[in-house]
């Protein structure tokens, strides 16, 4: 198995060939390592055990015909497990700070910015299906990135206490479901 390509590998773990699945864990292994190595010290071995459930999602759910390799899909999956779970625990260090520290050291390459794309997209869509209206439109321009002032001019609103109002509504769904961005 350690001389086996990693496709023919994968192929064989996805059938639930189990010395294919614990070859794979092995040569991932380092990758969830390093995502996990700037979490808090406290939830170290719960949030690898995590990295490592979400490499068997990953193993599960990979397409080889979406043009993503195997390893930035593995890694996004488990990064997004890790943040999740991080987010359920609510410790020391927010979602936020730990996923960009862990971003910190990669530059992204293409397959980075498709998996970001799809990840953004189901994003937008669970947002949408969660919020109302009003929420979504707001939380909305302020993902694009457009300032209290003009939030106000583009929606109509008298005041910043319903921006504030509708994004704290916005921000607390998205929390629960472990989306926050």
């Amino acid at each position: 198995m350690k001389d086996l390509p990693i496709a023919d590998l994968l192929a064989a773990a996805k059938g639930g060939d189990p010395e294919a699945i614990a070859e794979v864990g092995r040569r991932y292994e380092p990758l969830v390592r390093s995502l996990a190595r700037d979490c808090p010290p406290q939830e170290a071995e719960d949030v690898l055990q995590e990295g490592r459930l979400a490499l068997l999602k990953a193993i599960e759910h990979y397409d080889p015909t979406r043009g993503v390799s195997f390893g930035t899909f593995a890694q996004t999956v488990c990064r997004h497990r890790m943040a999740a779970y991080l987010a359920r625990t609510k410790r020391d260090l927010t979602v936020a700070e730990w996923a960009l520290s862990v971003l910190e050291d990669d530059t992204p390459g293409p397959e980075d910015v498709l998996v970001s794309r799809e990840a953004l997209a189901e994003t937008m869509r669970l947002a949408r299906s969660l919020m109302s209206d009003m929420e979504y439109k707001v939380w909305r321009l302020k993902v694009d990135g457009y300032n209290y002032q003009e939030i106000k001019v583009i929606l109509d609103l008298d005041d910043d206490k319903s921006i504030n109002n509708a994004l704290a509504r916005a921000r607390r769904k998205l929390k629960r479901t472990g989306h926050e961005r």
